[in-house]
This record gives structure tokens, C-alpha cells and sequence, in this order.
């Protein structure tokens, strides 16, 4: 029974408290009681320095009778608590209260007999004659005569005991206080855990919207609360988003899948010329390869999100960056007939991957290039505000609308107008995933007309060396065969439009 008692958490808080509250109580009580007894021994010895000083003045004087007559009246006053005691040479009791003392300098301890005939002491609250200690101070004078004066201790004692009494009945409730306070305190802790408990097996049963109630103390309890809420917030996300995506990804890829299967079987209805099949296994190539794009594209999304890529975090130069992809996309720009004007301030440095951030900004012109008319008008503008930098991707074309700024961000997501042409509305979903991950603020805007994307780049910096990345002039090469960019490690990431 007492090892399962052991095994309840409020139990053992409960009595871990007490254990503490009943030390503490032990603490201050031994500090008190020490205090006091010294301080009432210290009285007592002060007390007796001060007339074994006044009688050593007398005695100097050369008078023995003056210095007899002083102990005779002070032994005669003394009232049952202080003894005195005076000698000659030979160790003869000249005068005082008290029979006997060894002549020595000091202090000394002294047992001296309690309502004897005659004592030195009287105690009127003890019946029995118990001999009392006697805190005393002896001194031999030159001419050889003993001085003794001392002073019973019983009420030292007496404090002392009762001090210990009054602790141990104020043991009682002080043991219950604390068994209470206590109980308070670990039920009250215990009971918000059990509310995390629980609201986490209402989520684990499915309930994902379920969130831990915070009190609003700010306490840890309160810190941890709000911490496992976003938790779950970013859980719901991720898991709604999963389903979206399986959604999407089901219905997205069931067309082209589709119409693969009717050329193949076409392809294969009726004999057909060579020519024919050639370019049956090309179509099916191009739409498999867009297939796989896809899947890649999901995949570098995933990982993104997943923040596996902060590993790859340096010192990179944005307006090198700025630049170099503003430069590669210039004559395919000027080839559909379009401009790009770039306003890009110098120096301006940012802690990212590189990788990344040509990626997010390649999918942003890419985006600006292929949804603008002839003769529309492309903006790259880079600049620093404050202590952070914003990046501008503009254009005038048609813009979004405001309703769908937000949706636009999302995977698959494309406006109807732009079903039409190539893609899988993957290209703003990994911006967002970029964007994320390096803590830049994104917002689609009005540019009236046109779309205008605004990166703001928290914590910018001045740059004045080199990107990590040496091969920088040549970050971005257009390849008008596939819906791509090309970077100059290898790495093929293909681009989606809006």
C-alpha cells in the first residue's frame, strides 16, 4: 500500500514540501534559539564582569575592610540568584553567601545546592533541592585574597526549555500547514499537467483543433502551454495541408495521367508509321517528365518546410544576387518583347542559403515574365530600411485579386486565367517555403496595375566581401525547352507559374 502511495505524483510533491516547510521550520528555530540563550548568557557574564571589576577597584584601594562590607551587603541582597564569595590567603571565608570556592582566575561552571538551610540559591517554584550551575568569575588579588562572584544559569535553562516546548507544539500545525500547502500546491500543478494530458489525447484521437487553456499568469506552466499550442497549430497545419496536398496532387495529376494512357493505347490501337510512335513516346516523355517535376518540386518543398536546410546558412551578398538574376532573365525579357528596369542598392548583406534565395527570386521573375503581356514593364529593386532590407518584384500586368493573394501562396493553387498555360501552381507555394524558412516577411500587393511581391529581409547587414559561392555570374540561364532554371552546381529546380 505504502509503495503505491510512493508511486502518486501529488503524494510524493506533497511530501517533498513538507520535508522542506519542516527544515526550514527546524532552521529558523535553532537560529532563534541560539540567538536567544547566547544572548541571555552574554547579559549574565557582562553583569559579572561589571562587579567583579567595581570590587577589584575597591580592594585597590587598600581597604579590606570597605571591600568586605561590600560583599557582606551584596551577598545580603542578592536575592537567592547570585553568589559571592570572599577569602584571605590561607583560603578562609571572610565574606559571602556561598560556603566554599577553589581560589583560580576565570570563568568556571560551579554546581551550587538549591533551598538547602543556609543556601546561596532559592528557587520558590521547585520543591526539591537540585543543585543549580553557577556561571561564575573568580580573581586573586596581589595581597592574596580570592574574589568569587557568580550567577545562577537556571533561567537560561528555563528559557531554553521553554523555547524546545513551544517549537514542538508549534511543530503540530506547522506540520499540518505544510501538508496542506502542500497538497495545494501539487494538486494545482498537477491538475494543469492532467489538462495537457488530457487535451493531448483529445488531439491524438483526432480532435486537432483542441488547445490547452492558458491562464494568462505567464507563468511556466502558462509559457509551456502557449509553447505545445503552437505546436499543435503547426501540427493542424501541416496535417490540413498534407491532406490538401494529396487532394490536389490526386486531382492534379489525374488529367495528364489520363490522357498519357489515351495516346499510349491510341498509339498502340492500329498499326501506325514509325513517325507516328516517335512522337507518342516524346509527348508521353515531356508529360512524364512534368510528372516528376512535380514530385521533385513537393519533395524540395517538404524539406524546406522541414527546416533541414539551415544547416547550409552563410553570409551571402543580396545585392550580388539581386543583380546576377536580374541580369540572366534580361534577354529573355527582351526577347518577349517586355522590360526590366532593376534599382538594386550595393552592399546589402543577408544571413541564407544561396541556393535558396536565387530559387525564390528566379521563381518570382520567372512568375513576373510569363504572366505580363508584350511591352509590360518588370521591376527588381532592392533597398535598405532601416535595419532591414526590402526586396521588389513588380510588374504590370493583370495582377491578382485581393481574394486571392493568400491562395495564390498555397500549393497547386493556380487562378483560372492562367489554366491555360504550363504549370502546376507550385512556383509562389515554394517562395512561401523559402520565405519561411529565413524568416522574410512576403506580401503580395497592388501595383497598379500589376502584382507587386515585396520581400522584406529581417536583420540585413552591410556586406563588404564575396558571396560563398564563387560561380555568381552565372547563377540563372534561361532554357526556353523546359519550364526550368538552371544552376550553375547542377541542381535543376523546376519553376511553376502562378
Amino acid at each position: 500500500m505504502l509503495a503505491r502511495l510512493a508511486r502518486i505524483t501529488a503524494i510524493r510533491y506533497t511530501a517533498l514540501y513538507t520535508l522542506f516547510f519542516f527544515c526550514s521550520v527546524l532552521a529558523l528555530f535553532l537560529t532563534l534559539y541560539w540567538s536567544i540563550s547566547q544572548s541571555l548568557r552574554d547579559g549574565i557574564a557582562k553583569s559579572i564582569e561589571a562587579q567583579v571589576t567595581a570590587l577589584s577597584a575597591t580592594n585597590s584601594t587598600g581597604d579590606a575592610a570597605k571591600l568586605i562590607d561590600a560583599v557582606k551587603s551584596l551577598s545580603a541582597t542578592a536575592g537567592g540568584e547570585r553568589v559571592y564569595f570572599l577569602s584571605d590567603r590561607s583560603g578562609r571565608k571572610i565574606a559571602g553567601n556561598l560556603d566554599r570556592a577553589m581560589p583560580r582566575n576565570g570563568w568556571t561552571h560551579m554546581a551550587v545546592p538549591v533551598n538547602a538551610p543556609g543556601a546561596a540559591l532559592q528557587d520558590t517554584d521547585k520543591n526539591e533541592a537540585e543543585p543549580h550551575d553557577v556561571l561564575a568569575l573568580g580573581v586573586v588579588f596581589p595581597d592574596g585574597n580570592f574574589l568569587l562572584v557568580g550567577n545562577d544559569t537556571e533561567q537560561v535553562a528555563d528559557t531554553e526549555e521553554a523555547s524546545i516546548s513551544a517549537f514542538l507544539w508549534a511543530l503540530i500545525p506547522a506540520f499540518a500547514l505544510g501538508c496542506c500547502g502542500g497538497a495545494v500546491l501539487s494538486l494545482s500543478y498537477l491538475a494543469r499537467v492532467d489538462a495537457i494530458n488530457q487535451t493531448s489525447r483529445e488531439i491524438i484521437n483526432g480532435d486537432l483543433g483542441r488547445r490547452i487553456e492558458v491562464r494568462g499568469t505567464n507563468d511556466e506552466m502558462d509559457r509551456l502551454g502557449s509553447n505545445l499550442n503552437q505546436m499543435f497549430e503547426r501540427i493542424q497545419v501541416l496535417m490540413e495541408s498534407l491532406k490538401q496536398v494529396s487532394a490536389d496532387i490526386a486531382h492534379d495529376l489525374r488529367t495528364p495521367l489520363s490522357h498519357l494512357r489515351q495516346r499510349l493505347e491510341a498509339a498502340r490501337a492500329a498499326p501506325q508509321p514509325a513517325v507516328v510512335y516517335e512522337q507518342a513516346i516524346d509527348h508521353a516523355i515531356v508529360q512524364v517528365d512534368g510528372i516528376l517535376d512535380t514530385f521533385s518540386a513537393l519533395i524540395r518543398i517538404a524539406q524546406i518546410e522541414a527546416k533541414t536546410r539551415r544547416s547550409a546558412f552563410a553570409q551571402q551578398c543580396l545585392s550580388e544576387i539581386f543583380t546576377h538574376v536580374a541580369n540572366a532573365y534580361e534577354g529573355v525579357v527582351t526577347e518577349r518583347g517586355q522590360v526590366l528596369v532593376s534599382r538594386i542598392d550595393a552592399n546589402i548583406g543577408f544571413v541564407g542559403d544561396h541556393s535558396l534565395l536565387v530559387q525564390m527570386l528566379s521563381n518570382l521573375i520567372e512568375n513576373a515574365v510569363r504572366h505580363t503581356p508584350i511591352g509590360a514593364r518588370i521591376e527588381v529593386a532592392l533597398s535598405r530600411t532601416g535595419i532591414d532590407a526590402v526586396g521588389v518584384i513588380a510588374d504590370s500586368g493583370l495582377g491578382i485579386p485581393d481574394s486571392e493573394r493568400e491562395n495564390v501562396l498555397k500549393r497547386f493553387y493556380r487562378l483560372d486565367r492562367s489554366r491555360s498555360t504550363p504549370g502546376n501552381g507550385l512556383g509562389l507555394s515554394l517562395v512561401a517555403a523559402i520565405a519561411e524558412l529565413h524568416d522574410i516577411k512576403v506580401k503580395l500587393g497592388d501595383n497598379h496595375p500589376g502584382l507587386r511581391a515585396t520581400l522584406r529581409f529581417p536583420g540585413a547587414n552591410s556586406h563588404t566581401g564575396t558571396n560563398t559561392r564563387q560561380d555568381s555570374s552565372a547563377i540563372v540561364e534561361h532554357a526556353e525547352s523546359s519550364e526550368s532554371v538552371v544552376i550553375p552546381d547542377g541542381a535543376r529546380f523546376a519553376l511553376w507559374g502562378k
